[in-house]
């Protein structure tokens, strides 16, 4: 049976500049796009410009025309879209140390979050997870003992939550507390429990790089223990419809230009799928 391929286009934040280089962004971004990345600050603009170059890189290439010349447009939710080429559907997810871009045929949401984000330098999210989530989805973070194995199951969690409010074009308020997820972390991958969307699927990875493959060396796969000891810096959930008849296959690549793409070994953390 043929899968339907998903491609998963990965880069750290740091092998990206400190400051957007306009040069380039006046060959990627359109009139409104360059008026918007001189309004952020540097290290927004520069997240703008890059998740902007790989979306437009790759419908430009479908629709045989320069990135420049690609219009996006917005839902009500501020998804973005390409309405000259619909049956491409893509979504976009940046944190503190990376920044990705999914494509696929199908509609799909990701979410790429690091590991150990603090939103304030005083309490960590994952130490107060009522105050994100629902009362089940919370309790799977609650049941954790440990600092570090809080914030994965924390940080997998957002991530699924997020890629659904980008699968739905909803809203992280609505979401994050209606939608209640449950983790039995004692198989591998672990196994996501949903009862409120059982049309999509969830799947979340995370990416294990070495000390070099943050400065434009090639990546390499390391065992998975390595991943229970939390050297995986960002876990990436991604939502897909629950479509039985053909399943999914996810390529992913450690994007540096649309012309230094290699090969990204994922480890998955977890699946919904029997």
């Amino acid at each position: 049976m043929p899968s339907t391929i998903v491609s998963l286009l990965f880069c750290p934040i740091s092998l990206l500049p400190e400051a957007p280089d306009l040069v380039l962004a006046e060959g990627i971004l359109d009139t409104q796009e360059l008026a918007r990345l001189k309004r952020c600050r540097d290290s927004v603009a520069v997240k703008f410009l890059y998740t902007r170059w790989m979306v437009k890189t790759e419908l430009g290439r479908r629709l045989g025309i320069a990135p420049r010349q690609v219009s996006l447009a917005y839902s009500d939710n501020g998804k973005p879209y390409c309405p000259d080429l619909p049956e491409l559907h893509f979504s976009i997810s940046h944190c503190n140390s990376a920044l990705g871009v999914v494509f696929a045929p199908v509609n799909v949401g990701m979410d790429i979050e690091e590991i150990n984000r603090r939103r304030t330098s005083l309490t960590p999210p994952w130490a107060d997870p009522n105050a994100y989530f629902g009362e089940v989805t919370a309790a799977q973070v609650n049941a954790v003992i440990g600092d570090s194995e809080k914030a994965r199951v924390f940080t997998l969690l957002w991530t699924l939550v997020e890629s659904q409010v980008k699968y739905c074009d909803s809203s992280i308020m609505r979401v994050s507390k209606s939608l209640e997820l449950e983790l039995d972390r004692s198989q591998q991958p672990w196994k996501i429990g949903v009862e409120q969307a059982p049309q999509q699927i969830f799947q979340s990875f995370t990416a294990v790089l070495n000390g070099t493959s943050r400065d434009r060396v090639a990546l390499t796969a390391e065992d998975p223990t390595v991943i229970a000891k939390g050297s995986a810096t960002e876990i990436i959930s991604i939502t897909l419809p629950n479509t039985r008849a053909t399943p999914f296959e996810l390529k992913a690549y450690h994007w540096l230009s649309p012309g230094q793409v290699r090969p990204l070994v994922l480890e998955k953390l977890a699946d919904s799928r029997e």
